[in-house]
């Protein structure tokens, strides 16, 4: 059925819990599972008044390759074939959506698998919804596993003990 799941990861709990999703189809369909993280600095100018653009793009790097190293740790620890990738750019700036599409496409996926935050009235309208853009644009199935909030399920601060 599903030879390629394309899995989109963004640090959050929703991310976390399709992590654990696509485990288990790539577990029991055999499949390969093909990380993705685009890295999106759109929001970073509306954040503060003030920031360094080389600085801010270096962290926003630096935690999506962070991302992708956790959960293709979590994959290898299953058993479950993975590959991963980092898209520092989006191909469409501001549209997070058409960016994974394109990837799913490029990856030639079977089945996209993402979280969504499940954002509702004032949020979801100043916010937007990426997960809704993917399902829109999609050619191919879309599983979206709905976290419980917002708050990150990878941390990206390190123990001071080794």
């Amino acid at each position: 059925m599903y030879r390629r799941i394309m899995l989109a990861v963004d640090g959050s709990k929703p991310a976390a819990l399709a992590l654990k999703e696509a485990i288990r189809l790539g577990k029991a369909l055999a499949c390969e599972v093909h990380l993705v993280h685009v890295v999106d600095d759109a929001g970073a100018a509306y954040d503060v008044g003030y920031f360094e653009p080389a600085a801010v793009n270096q962290k926003l790097l630096d935690a999506g390759r962070d991302y992708l190293q956790r959960a293709a740790a979590e994959l290898a620890t299953a058993g479950v074939e993975h590959s991963e990738r980092l898209i520092e750019e989006p191909f469409a700036p501001a549209d997070i959506a058409v960016t994974i599409d394109q990837a799913a496409r490029e990856a030639s996926a079977d089945l996209i698998v993402m979280g969504t935050h499940g954002r509702r009235g004032v949020r979801r309208l100043l916010m937007g919804s990426v997960a809704e853009g993917v399902l829109r644009l999609s050619r191919v199935p879309v599983l979206l596993v709905q976290g419980e909030d917002d708050s990150p399920a990878f941390s990206l601060r390190r123990s001071s003990q080794a």
